[in-house]
């Protein structure tokens, strides 16, 4: 993926899962809270068909 095209709320959410995933707290509200916004934040993919 072209990181030039991530959003700094995008980049800043998916630190913020990772660090308290890597401290266990995967599963946490926290962690919950950070997934979703970077689910918000996330690119948005465009689908092509092929026909």
């Amino acid at each position: 993926m072209n990181h030039d095209k991530l959003s700094a709320a995008f980049l800043n959410a998916s630190n913020e899962y990772s660090e308290l995933v890597a401290q266990g707290l995967g599963e946490s509200p926290a962690a919950a809270r950070a997934f979703a916004r970077m689910m918000e934040n996330a690119p948005k993919m465009r689908l092509v068909s092929n026909s």
